[in-house]
């Protein structure tokens, strides 16, 4: 019977272990992933195209946790695919931002008007904290996009040149798109295995009783 009963218990921690699924630091996409047909421009500026090598949005985040990866919509200024590097800092306070908390690399899919959502991989080591401040900025050496979010996010966006001529403007009505993933536990098992377990510890019960009348 012992030993019944610590497969039993066994079985019930696996259940209660399994690896689950990727949730949100923070994410300002709209319904399946949405985002606005807007852009501001990343990049050196031009004539024609205009634009700033830095682009920054700061933001709040909304749980704590360590980034595994971001998901920024992106777009290039021709048909070729451009390279980008996104940076998260701390807010320091400082303008521009001087803690920098790692980088990203990001390749453009599709040229703008167009756009599409690009994912980059984080080292695992860096974490946000629930309620905490952040920025995270956008920098390139040819021109780029980085498409707005239509989802309404009064915040504060950062406009510069390598940190020379840098502008603080804010609140503004949509930050850029992006999000910020981390990697959670499932906890929650199907009704099915709930249903066995459930039987399980009854016969362990009956069991018991049994023995001691």
């Amino acid at each position: 019977m012992q030993t019944v009963r610590l497969a039993l218990v066994f079985w019930v921690c696996s259940v209660f272990t399994q690896t689950g699924w990727t949730t949100p630091l923070y994410d300002n996409f709209g319904p399946a992933d949405s985002y606005s047909t807007t852009a501001t421009g990343v990049g050196p500026q031009t004539a024609t195209t205009g634009g700033d090598n830095w682009v920054g949005t700061l933001f709040t985040a909304a749980a704590s946790g360590v980034i595994t990866s971001i998901d920024v919509a992106v777009a290039s200024a021709s048909l070729s695919s451009s390279a980008m590097t996104f940076q998260l800092y701390a807010d320091d306070g400082a303008n521009p931002p001087t803690t920098l908390l790692e980088s990203y690399n990001v390749t453009t899919g599709a040229a703008y008007p167009s756009a599409s959502i690009e994912t980059a991989s984080a080292s695992g080591s860096v974490g946000l904290v629930a309620g905490t401040k952040y920025w995270l900025f956008a920098t390139s050496s040819i021109q780029t996009y980085w498409m707005l979010a239509n989802v309404s996010d009064s915040s504060v966006r950062y406009f510069g040149t390598n940190g020379v001529g840098s502008v603080l403007q804010g609140p503004i009505p949509d930050a850029t798109a992006f999000r910020i993933n981390s990697d959670a536990q499932a906890t929650i098992p199907e009704p099915t295995t709930l249903g066995l377990m459930g039987l399980g510890l009854a016969g362990l019960g009956f069991a018991r009783k049994k023995k001691q009348a």
